[in-house]
């Protein structure tokens, strides 16, 4: 896949969270070492094409928070709940 360097540093750190967890987005920038780039991975979450093969899904919002899942709140929880099922 191509992308910009910053998109490249975001999918390469999506790829390596594991199937049982989410990462709130201040964690996911500061997991790619630029934590004041929160509003810059929240547009590259809601515009991306790849999020199939991305899993942006397991971005949240805060702590616990769903929140602007490109494909709706109710595909991110099922997503999640199928992986952490799967996990078990």
């Amino acid at each position: 896949m191509a992308g910009t360097t910053f998109q490249s540093r975001v999918w390469r750190y999506l790829l390596s969270i594991s199937s049982e967890e989410a990462q709130s987005d201040q964690q996911l920038t500061r997991g790619i070492g630029q934590p004041t780039a929160v509003w810059a991975v929240a547009r590259e979450c809601a515009t991306t094409r790849v999020a199939s093969v991305i899993l942006y899904h397991r971005v949240i919002w805060g702590e616990e928070e769903l929140s602007g899942y490109r494909w709706g709140l109710e595909r991110q929880q099922t997503l999640l709940d199928q992986e952490r099922a799967a996990s078990l």
